[in-house]
């Protein structure tokens, strides 16, 4: 697992290699305070979880973040930081996760029929309200 940081110790973003998911394991990839919880399972046949729901809780968050999960091909990342500098790039392929917590960032495919997820707290309104667009 690499964390992007800059000079300001700000994680701008978190790159996991499907490799990193031991065997009989749970791995969560987040903090706590993080506005998206990421983790990792890997497990052998007939492992079962308890039957369970979620307590409403009120959560309160200032930005999207989001987690890319490739399924299939390859994307390129960019990190920015809050200036919109360029501070990193990374490669995510098959099974990797890019998780995306503050900062700016982008996306190139590098390979035909590059399939992958996306997922971010929301509500997502419309691009207007939710993005800033720069070079």
């Amino acid at each position: 697992m690499e964390t992007i940081k800059n000079g300001e110790n700000i994680p701008y973003a978190i790159h996991i290699k499907s490799e990193e998911l031991i065997n009989d394991k749970t791995e969560w990839f987040t903090k706590d305070e993080y506005g998206i919880q990421v983790g990792g399972f890997n497990y052998n046949k007939e492992k079962e979880f308890n039957a369970h729901k979620h307590i409403f809780r009120e959560r309160t968050y200032e930005y999207t973040q989001e987690t890319i999960v490739i399924i299939k091909g390859k994307l390129l990342a960019k990190i920015y930081n809050n200036n919109n500098e360029l501070i990193s790039c990374f490669n995510l392929e098959e099974g990797d996760i890019g998780i995306f917590l503050s900062g700016g960032h982008n996306f190139r495919t590098l390979e035909d029929n590059t399939v992958f997820y996306e997922i971010k707290n929301g509500p997502f309104t419309n691009v207007e309200s939710d993005k800033v667009f720069f070079e």
